[in-house]
């Protein structure tokens, strides 16, 4: 997304900050809003995110074309309002998933964090990696795969 916003914002700073902040805070906000979701809700946020990845791979570069006449302002906005449709959703499974985890075997709660941490760090290097080599849209692509794979596991573990 740092890629896909840059040229849009007019500069890569601009693109660091505002999608990553926006995207930290968004998540917070999901986090937050999963005290309220059962196990069941959290398998269709995965889905609508999902979907929203697929709707971005297509249409975020024509929308952004499109747009990149309004002000920098404005840009912004834009910025920070499409990124949070994604960064909401992205908040919601891992809380989710501890809080399950907590219920069911509260021992691996460390082993989940654990294997959160090492999972962010190698999920951020392929996206770089797959994104240099093939397209940062690609990568999108994967995210959406694996994001597939993680409702079939939900499934299972029902």
């Amino acid at each position: 997304l740092l890629q896909k916003f840059m040229l849009f914002l007019g500069n890569p700073t601009y693109s660091l900050s505002v999608i990553l902040v926006s995207l930290l805070i968004s998540g917070g906000i999901g986090s937050y809003l999963t005290s309220r979701l059962s196990l069941q809700n959290v398998r269709v946020v995965v889905v609508y995110l999902m979907i929203v990845i697929i709707v971005y791979v297509g249409a975020l570069p024509l929308l952004l074309d499109t747009l990149f006449s309004f002000e920098l302002s404005a840009r912004i906005v834009i910025s920070v309002f499409m990124t949070s449709l994604l960064g909401i959703a992205m908040g919601m499974p891992f809380p989710s998933g501890i809080k399950t985890l907590g219920r069911t075997l509260p021992s691996s709660i460390p082993w989940a964090w654990a294997v959160n941490g090492a999972t962010s760090v190698l999920g951020s290097v392929m996206a770089v990696f797959v994104g240099i080599n093939f397209g940062f849209s690609i990568a999108l692509v994967c995210g959406v795969v694996f994001y597939g794979a993680a409702v079939l596991l939900m499934t299972r573990l029902e």
